[in-house]
């Protein structure tokens, strides 16, 4: 199983694999609907959140990840700006439920430790930085072209289970 592109002392750079929305995710089950992949859910929720229940009903039978990102991209009465106010609490709730419902998944996330979790996507500069894991600008944060926020609902998902382990 691909766990990274790339990996230093503080980084793990990915794009495919366990951390991708487009890994295969035996038996996610979210709000009753089983799901193939987080791309697929969260692809689901844009179409739910627009209100557009046809494409959303397409997207519930589209396992494929690439197939449902397309779909998404159909969302009728999207509006960037209010699903850049909502998209990080989506993505959430789909990786949450990806790395709480199996095991393996969840043991590579909580053994990634400290180590940043970068999406290195050199097409996508909202989830990704835009680059991809063999370019050495990836080692210069100052270079990312992108928020990296698939990172970072990864990393505080993460950190939610390690201060719980705290607490005990």
């Amino acid at each position: 199983m691909i766990v990274h592109e790339r990996l230093t002392n503080t980084h793990l750079f990915f794009l495919r694999g366990v951390f991708s929305n487009f890994q295969h995710c035996p038996s996610l089950i979210i709000d009753e609907i089983k799901f193939a992949n987080t791309e697929q859910a969260f692809m689901y929720y844009k179409a739910i959140h627009f209100k557009d229940f046809e494409i959303a009903e397409k997207i519930k039978k589209e396992t494929d990840p690439a197939k449902a990102k397309k779909l998404g991209r159909l969302v009728k009465n999207y509006k960037d700006d209010e699903w850049e106010k909502v998209r990080y609490s989506y993505m959430h709730k789909v990786n949450f439920a990806k790395f709480t419902q199996n095991v393996k998944f969840f043991e590579i996330l909580i053994g990634t430790k400290e180590l940043k979790l970068v999406e290195t996507n050199g097409k996508d500069t909202i989830w990704g930085i835009g680059l991809y894991a063999n370019d050495d600008d990836v080692l210069d944060e100052s270079k990312w072209k992108g928020r990296n926020l698939l990172g970072e609902v990864l990393m505080q998902i993460r950190q939610y289970f390690f201060n719980l382990k705290g607490q005990n």
